[in-house]
């Protein structure tokens, strides 16, 4: 079946979106399912997510739901264009539409809704849904995005470094001006430093120190407290991406196709498996995975 905003039994906990590829050189295909691992649907039909007229060749990066379940922003490479544009899709009136000419990654939608941020060669722009227009912000940003915090500021980040051993953290306001800074390091050879995700209330980040060799030397979880500038807590082992993180909650949820999962942050090696997507459909291989609907979960 397909995913319908209208259809309330759907959205009585979080669903996660994920593009399923059914065997090797298909076209991939957007599907959604419950945190228990019920309710599959196809979020987009396939022949509308290729149609002919859109003249697109593949989906490029993560496609992203709106906070109201309304919209689905995704970057997508045409067949006449020389970069991937940013086109959005309205799950109520089934209808795409092309974002200005912005090509770029994918950032962050706005609290409400009514739009989305760009970047594109270091320069944010804002896209409003209402209007159809874009604003480009004045500031250069770094290319590897920022993270759009509850209160309204953003963390950004870059990788510095031998070996990507250091990161430079910069608190930029709702203007993007820069408002505070960090740096987290490390001096253990061939280690590197990797962000991995924010806290839900957007105080709390998680980070990770990988060796080079990290099947002999497994990778360290670290929470770092952005306030206080300080880490609080040292966790164990967390497999696949991080979908969400609640220090205040106690848990994170993670997503290692075919697998999603679950984990204390008090005993991390304690992981729960909440499903297995390959027992829905039982081949093909799951990507680009995000989760929303967050519900209650979106708020402490």
């Amino acid at each position: 079946p397909i995913e319908d905003i209208d259809n309330e039994s759907s959205y009585d906990m979080p669903r996660i979106q994920f593009l399923f590829k059914p065997q090797k050189n298909q076209k991939d295909q957007l599907w959604s399912v419950k945190i228990d691992g019920t309710d599959l649907r196809e979020v987009i039909p396939y022949k509308e997510l290729w149609a002919p007229e859109l003249n697109v060749i593949s989906v490029r990066g993560t496609p992203k739901r709106s906070p109201n379940n309304r919209y689905i922003a995704m970057m997508r490479d045409r067949k006449s264009h020389a970069a991937n544009i940013a086109v959005l899709y309205d799950l109520k009136t089934k209808k795409w539409e092309e974002v200005s000419n912005i090509s770029g990654d994918l950032f962050s939608w706005l609290p409400d809704s009514s739009g989305f941020c760009l970047i594109q060669s270091g320069r944010a722009y804002i896209y409003d849904i209402a209007s159809k227009s874009h604003t480009q912000i004045d500031d250069r940003i770094c290319g590897f995005g920022a993270n759009p915090r509850p209160n309204g500021t953003y963390l950004e980040r870059s990788y510095n470094g031998r070996f990507g051993n250091s990161i430079d953290f910069t608190i930029l306001d709702s203007n993007f001006k820069e408002k505070d800074s960090f740096n987290i390091q490390t001096t253990e050879k061939f280690t590197r430093i990797n962000f991995k995700a924010l806290d839900i209330n957007g105080n709390v980040m998680l980070y990770q120190k990988r060796h080079n060799n990290w099947r002999k030397f497994p990778p360290h979880y670290f929470l770092y407290d952005i306030n206080k500038k300080e880490v609080i807590k040292e966790i164990g082992q967390i497999y696949g991406d991080i979908l969400y993180m609640s220090s205040k909650r106690g848990y994170i949820y993670s997503f290692s196709s075919p697998t999603l999962y679950k984990y204390s942050l008090e005993k991390p090696t304690e992981e729960k498996t909440m499903f297995d997507t390959r027992k829905a459909y039982e081949s093909g291989n799951t990507t680009n995975v995000t989760m929303y609907n967050l519900g209650d979960l979106a708020y402490e």
